[in-house]
């Protein structure tokens, strides 16, 4: 399995580790008070393999988290635009995967670029508005630059556009 992504956990003792390619899960065994293991789960979709998916899936939530606490007056605006451009990013690189060419993943790579770029906007916006704290500007800007490298350097390993 690889890297330990995130862990899930369920009222009745399962737990789930979702890896870089596989999932495992396990369960509490009261019998010998360990967890034990039950099977390993395999990730069907293209997408679901990409680091840079998982990565704005994370990127994703926490800019819902961060949200949370913006003025209801930005509900419809600020906050809003903000939730769709970051839940855009993950969308596009999961459509652009599913795609019959490298030149429709670059396509919706690109989208996904730009809605990072716009997620940096308002970034800025609500740092500027007072909404963040400066260190939440910080890694949230610090998680973005690292994502738009990676969906960069992918977008190029797909060769070049066809003009």
């Amino acid at each position: 399995m690889g890297l330990l992504y995130r862990w899930i956990i369920d009222p009745q003792l399962w737990i789930i580790l979702i890896g870089i390619k596989d999932a495992a899960c396990f369960y509490w065994n009261k019998k010998d008070g360990r967890w034990s293991f039950v099977a390993t789960l395999f990730m069907s979709y293209k997408f679901e393999k990409l680091e840079i998916w998982r990565l704005a899936i994370e990127f994703a939530d926490d800019t819902h988290i961060l949200t949370r606490s913006f003025p209801k007056e930005e509900q419809f605006s600020l906050t809003s635009q903000f939730k769709r451009a970051a839940d855009s990013i993950s969308l596009n690189i999961a459509e652009g995967a599913i795609g019959q060419s490298n030149a429709e993943q670059r396509k919706f790579l690109g989208y996904s670029i730009r809605s990072l770029a716009e997620c940096v906007t308002c970034l800025h916006l609500s740092r500027r508005r007072n909404y963040i704290s400066p260190e939440d500007f910080t890694q949230l800007y610090s998680r973005s630059e690292e994502l738009f490298a990676k969906m960069n350097r992918l977008r190029s390993s797909l060769g070049k556009p066809n003009m």
